[in-house]
């Protein structure tokens, strides 16, 4: 079996965006496999950032390994640069000046993958599969982003391109990245490994701890509530600030249809509550909301890649509330599997929001039944393992 190293800009586990749940997936599957998983972290989480805590390996289980640096001055760098909507393109200098435990992983790994392009860097010669791990066309989703200028955007897509050409394999989340990357490089070898979960269903009754988290944000037993789980990221910013505006816009018609926008997660800095609009902040964990949940909304109007928490909402059987590009990747038909929404057409499916148990069910279950390849990850990572086998020497 194979050792295999994961380079990454941002600490992976635990996982708490959708960027690190699709490393932590591969990384987990790989394990599963039975191969060993060393992940090099740049920079650490807020909290431990501004506490200045030392760097630390941890074992995250039996052969999959972190180690997290916590250099608070890069830190410093990289929260400047998301604030002015640039991707970590810091980590490509950073990883030219290795450290002891770099050096070593390098030496002893018989496959090399770099989580992003801005992980890529020349390695000198060897003769160790090389692998980009893309999560989006990064190209096209920071050439939507309002905050990013025309230069930075150009500058990505020549990083991105130029990483791809220089590694042996990209594994791709969705059909655009196959699609862009095959036109943009025709010779490279393309494997499509979709944004995965495992939901693991606690069957135990969560009736009275989901009556607590209801009183605790202020929701009545009646009252519909729609999730959007979500981490800080451009589009999930977008579709935050949307559905607040949303609130604002038509309290009357949520108070009178007793519907609640609840979003959980990072995305937003802290706890709010304005009329039917509810955020929770950052939170320890996000499963227990989607069992306070009725419905699952996905608010997303411009990005790239599929979308975890579409992939969730399936997992925890959600009807879907979603726009087209929030659905992407995704087999859904609007009325059917899911509904689609607009900007322009949100209010129209509030008011008819369907509430018979029957037609709930059912849209959960065609939803769960034409995308089922998201909700199993052993199959999913299946052309990364035949690679890794084909590719590396026997132990």
């Amino acid at each position: 079996m194979a050792t295999i190293l994961i380079i990454s800009a941002l600490q992976i586990f635990p996982p708490i965006s959708g960027g690190n749940h699709r490393t932590a997936t591969i990384a987990k599957e790989l394990v599963n496999a039975g191969h060993t998983v060393h992940l090099y972290s740049l920079i650490g989480r807020k909290k431990d950032m501004i506490r200045f805590k030392s760097s630390v390996e941890t074992i995250v289980t039996p052969n999959l390994i972190e180690f997290v640096r916590r250099p608070f001055v890069l830190w410093l760098r990289a929260i400047l640069a998301y604030k002015r909507g640039i991707p970590p393109m810091w980590a490509n200098a950073k990883l030219q000046k290795r450290d002891p435990k770099l050096k070593h992983w390098l030496d002893i790994s018989d496959v090399i993958i770099f989580d992003f392009p801005y992980t890529f860097f020349e390695i000198g010669q060897m003769s160790r599969p090389l692998i980009l791990n893309s999560h989006n066309v990064e190209a096209r989703l920071f050439s939507q982003e309002a905050k990013t200028g025309s230069k930075i955007a150009a500058q990505i897509r020549d990083l991105e391109l130029s990483a791809i050409s220089r590694v042996n394999f990209v594994l791709c989340a969705s059909h655009e990245e196959l699609d862009y990357f095959s036109k943009e490089n025709p010779n490279q070898q393309l494997l499509h490994i979709p944004n995965c979960i495992k939901v693991i269903q606690n069957t135990g009754d969560k009736s009275e701890a989901n009556e607590q988290l209801r009183r605790s944000l202020g929701i009545g037993n009646s009252e519909r509530v729609l999730l959007f789980p979500a981490s800080r990221y451009g589009p999930n910013e977008d579709g935050a600030a949307f559905l607040q505006q949303f609130c604002l816009d038509h309290d009357d018609l949520l108070r009178d249809q007793k519907i609640v926008m609840l979003v959980a997660g990072s995305v937003t800095p802290k706890s709010d509550r304005n009329g039917q609009f509810i955020a929770t902040g950052p939170v320890p964990s996000i499963e227990p909301y989607f069992h306070l949940a009725n419905w699952g909304i996905n608010p997303i109007f411009h990005g790239s890649g599929t979308s975890i928490k579409v992939a969730e909402f399936i997992g925890f059987q959600l009807p879907i509330l979603t726009t087209t590009i929030g659905a992407r990747g995704f087999k859904l038909e609007n009325d059917l599997s899911a509904l689609f929404f607009t900007r322009e057409n949100l209010r129209e499916k509030i008011v008819n929001l369907p509430t018979d148990p029957e037609t709930l069910s059912s849209m959960c279950r065609r939803s769960r039944e034409a995308n089922l390849s998201f909700l199993d990850p052993a199959t999913a990572i299946r052309p990364l393992l035949e690679v890794i086998g084909k590719v590396c020497r026997p132990s």
